[in-house]
C-alpha cells in the first residue's frame, strides 16, 4: 500500500533494506563466491503481485543498485534472481 500511495516511508524502509542488501552483496563478492542469489515474490499464481510500473519504480532500480554493488567487486559474478509464481510480464521479451 504504501508504493501505491507514494508514502515517503516506503522510499525510506526500501533503500535501508537495499543499502544492506548491496554491502552483503558486495561482501560476499569480495568474499569470492562465484555467484550471487537473490529472490523476491513478485508473483502470485496466476498473476503478478504488482503492475509493471510500480515494480519499475520501486523494485527494478533497487535490485539493480544490488547486483551493481556485488560487479563493482567482481564483474564477472553471476547472478541467479529467484521469484514465485507468474513473472512472464517482468521479464524481456524473447527474440
Amino acid at each position: 500500500m504504501d508504493m501505491m500511495s507514494d508514502d515517503p516511508i516506503a522510499s525510506y524502509l526500501l533503500d535501508e533494506v537495499t543499502a544492506r542488501a548491496a554491502h552483503r552483496a558486495a561482501s560476499y563478492a569480495r568474499a569470492g563466491v562465484d555467484m550471487l542469489c537473490l529472490g523476491d515474490d513478485i508473483g502470485m499464481q496466476r498473476t503478478p503481485m504488482m503492475s509493471l510500473e510500480l515494480y519499475c519504480k520501486w523494485l527494478k532500480p533497487r535490485l539493480a543498485a544490488v547486483i551493481r554493488a556485488a560487479r563493482a567487486v567482481n564483474p564477472d559474478i553471476l547472478v541467479f534472481c529467484h521469484s514465485c509464481g507468474f513473472v512472464t510480464p517482468f521479464l524481456p521479451p524473447s527474440d
